[in-house]
């Protein structure tokens, strides 16, 4: 029995790892529109299997947030028309969101949250449906733009180039073997003197 239910939970683990494994993580450059070359970059979870997030720093963010986006009742009159629109979570799926966005013009969707940032998902006919990237943003970054540049702002979703070398793991590699040649020589030099 106790060995079912510690299956049970290696399993549960096992497909949380698997769900993460397909969000990666972009950033939001935002500057004030009403002018100054101050910005700011914010991270964002997404997942590139919406769409992947494009490199340039050129669209607009526009304040949805009293919206959910979940019905056609959501939308603004004259639409998104080449802009992020920037929502909060509700109870719709990601796909109900990113669906009427891309509709109505968007260039990708924005979605801030209270809870913890989890991937958005969806299926594979989905994603082959939908041409715009799906970001997370943190209810506590979208507080902070607004309390820095107010909302009147222009962000792009971006994501940066990773290093071919992570110099992470060149401190790392040469901290084991290091610390392996110091201990062979220290072992070796007690043998000598014996």
């Amino acid at each position: 029995m106790a060995a079912a239910a510690a299956l049970a939970r290696l399993e549960v683990a096992f497909l949380l790892l698997a769900a993460q494994a397909a969000c990666e993580y972009g950033m939001v450059h935002v500057v004030s529109e009403a002018g100054g070359s101050q910005g700011k970059d914010y991270c964002v979870l997404y997942n590139p299997q919406w769409a992947h997030l494009p490199h340039d720093l050129s669209k607009a963010l526009r304040d949805w947030t009293s919206s959910v986006l979940c019905s056609p009742a959501d939308l603004p009159a004259r639409g998104f028309s080449n802009q992020i629109p920037l929502v909060a979570r509700g109870n719709c799926t990601f796909y109900e969101k990113v669906r009427l966005a891309q509709g109505s013009g968007a260039r990708g969707l924005l979605v801030v949250s209270k809870e913890t940032l989890v991937p958005p998902a969806g299926n594979k006919t989905q994603y082959d449906e939908i041409g715009i990237p799906v970001a997370l943003l943190s209810h506590r970054d979208m507080l902070d733009i607004f309390k820095s540049f107010g909302r009147a702002v222009r962000a792009a979703l971006y994501a940066p180039n990773e290093p071919m070398l992570d110099y992470n793991m060149v401190i790392i590699f040469i901290m084991a073997v290091g610390t392996v040649a110091l201990g062979g020589y220290w072992a070796g030099s007690r043998d000598v003197k014996k």
